[in-house]
């Protein structure tokens, strides 16, 4: 277990252990309370949002279609239901920021590092064969690892966003070119035999 911390003897404190996990474990409950918080996406700007207003209950119940009074009448859950309505654009509207934002993150997503060797290979394949992921799977020597399509296909699309976020004016000027393009390789149909 290791070596203990002395205390003195009137202290209630415990002893706590020196070892790295000893004190992993008391960091860990020392600061569970703050990553409670955390966990509860307190610092997510999405969640923020929904306590902006005062919300009340029925507000709350109204929004997610449930009835706080199931005999009322027809007139006044309508009448509760337009009262909420515009705080309902909200959703929507937050809807499609997200789906802009993750958009944003897919297209700007810097794939994992390319070590020397790998974006060596990957540049000769795509010299030699272009788009043709077939050919490159049975090349042997340009290919020694002897990948076949998918993984080649994946290992390129990587490649081509980590030149592109490596050398973004160059990548461009290629891209205006028409030398090649990261959707050219990303496009699922190349591994199959049956395109033209």
């Amino acid at each position: 277990m290791g070596r203990l911390k002395v205390t003195p003897k009137g202290k209630v404190k415990k002893n706590i252990p020196i070892t790295r996990v000893g004190k992993k474990q008391y960091l860990k409950r020392r600061f569970a309370h703050v990553r409670a918080v955390d966990v509860a996406g307190a610092n997510n700007r999405f969640t923020q949002k929904y306590f902006e207003g005062n919300n009340t209950a029925e507000q709350t119940f109204t929004r997610l279609g449930l009835a706080i009074d199931p005999s009322a009448a027809k007139t006044a859950r309508e009448k509760r239901k337009s009262k909420v309505r515009p705080q309902t654009r909200r959703v929507f509207e937050e809807q499609d920021e997200l789906a802009a934002h993750v958009q944003h993150v897919k297209a700007t997503k810097i794939g994992r590092p390319v070590s020397e060797q790998e974006g060596s290979t990957i540049a000769n394949l795509i010299q030699r064969y272009g788009t043709d992921l077939k050919g490159m799977s049975l090349d042997r020597k340009l290919n020694p690892f002897q990948l076949n399509a998918r993984q080649l296909q994946r290992q390129i699309v990587n490649y081509l966003k980590w030149e592109k976020a490596a050398f973004p004016a160059q990548f461009a000027e290629a891209e205006k070119k028409g030398w090649f393009a990261v959707e050219q390789y990303a496009d699922p149909q190349l591994r199959s035999a049956q395109r033209l």
